[in-house]
């Protein structure tokens, strides 16, 4: 997992990579219409790799 920063990338480590999972298991999803607040971190992307047959 890594995350992008004014067009950098830069991996998360195992700590950061279980947080990020934890908050994004306690959002709560918007509705249909609702709009998402401009968000107060720096970070343009989440980025989530899988690595089929690699484990």
């Amino acid at each position: 997992m890594a995350v992008q920063h004014k067009d950098k990338l830069y991996t998360l480590n195992f700590d950061q990579q279980t947080k990020v999972v934890g908050y994004l298991n306690q959002a709560i999803p918007l509705k249909d219409n609702a709009q998402a607040k401009p968000s107060t971190l720096e970070v343009s992307k989440l980025l989530f790799t899988v690595l089929i047959g690699q484990i």
